[in-house]
């Protein structure tokens, strides 16, 4: 799609970069200090922190990690990982490149109206309507294939975690085959939920596919991280874990409610949990195996 547009494009790419810089759609850094207001830098320099502390202990980061032969092998492939992120710039790219396109080749009132409504088939409304047959139709599947292996992913995830860490809580000493049939019933029973919440959420694509992605993880990731804290200093019991987590979607409810930009709703919610957690279990922090540096004599 970049490179269909870099050829279709009527001026030169210098003219095409000025006329962005000339509606802001260039500027890297936004240091402006309003909570509410998203993507700015201390939305990346403090919300990237928890979060990403929060999704390396993700069931789905776990599960990967576990495959892996050896402890050296899970830290070459989790820092080998981060070497895809490099994909995203391609992302905001292809972003970039559709405003430089629709501003050269105007879109229709009626076609602009109908895709205010949802931002995102832009993208989509382009592949079918301007990239050549064959090509579009790769895109379509492509899409399509990436959908699938990810709701793959997050299915399997979700029973894995309902099996290994609810139902054999309760079940204990049953045989493979009965947690296999379990597990593929986990995974029917994830999927209507899955597809229920899709509806649900389907309301809010007028805000756009970017800030839901980030939106609707932090409800989980504050509890994620304070989870993280309290395994490290040996506190909480499961009865304390599901008190703070219940406390803690609260508190992520209130932030939201509060206009708060979601970036910040991890740190939040998440200490919530971690202190609640702590003052029902009521034991002193263990403190083994933390460094701590002496000052020279």
């Amino acid at each position: 799609a970049l490179f269909y547009i870099a050829g279709t494009l009527q001026g030169s790419l210098a003219d095409a970069f000025q006329w962005l810089g000339s509606q802001g759609k260039l500027v890297l850094f936004d240091f402006s200090l309003d909570p509410e207001r998203r993507y700015t830098i201390w939305a990346g320099v403090i919300g990237s922190i928890g979060l990403s502390i929060a999704m390396g202990a993700t069931q789905g980061t776990w599960q990967r990690v576990r495959a892996c032969r050896s402890v050296e092998d899970a830290k070459k492939a989790y820092n080998f990982s981060a070497l895809f992120y490099v994909l995203h710039l391609f992302i905001l790219g292809t972003g970039l490149a559709l405003a430089a396109f629709y501003h050269e080749h105007p879109l229709s009132a009626d076609v602009i109206a109908e895709l205010a409504k949802e931002p995102d088939r832009i993208f989509p409304h382009f592949i079918v309507t301007e990239l050549p047959t064959g090509i579009s139709g790769l895109m379509i599947a492509s899409i399509f294939a990436a959908a699938i292996s990810t709701q793959n992913s997050a299915l399997a995830e979700a029973a894995d975690v309902t099996v290994h860490h609810l139902y054999e809580r309760f079940v204990k000493g049953a045989s493979e085959t009965h947690y296999l049939w379990v597990a593929r019933l986990s995974i029917v029973v994830w999927s209507i939920v899955f597809l229920i919440a899709a509806v649900y959420f389907s309301r809010f694509s007028a805000e756009g596919l970017l800030d839901l992605t980030f939106r609707l993880p932090n409800y989980v990731y504050g509890p994620i991280f304070a989870t993280i804290l309290l395994a490290r200093y040996g506190i909480g019991r499961f009865p304390s874990f599901v008190t703070g987590f219940v406390v803690s979607c609260l508190a992520t409810a209130a932030i939201s409610a509060s206009n708060v930009s979601f970036f910040y709703w991890c740190h939040g919610s998440g200490l919530i949990m971690f202190f609640i957690v702590w003052a029902l279990d009521r034991r002193p922090l263990e403190r083994s195996d933390i460094v701590t540096l002496q000052a020279r004599p």
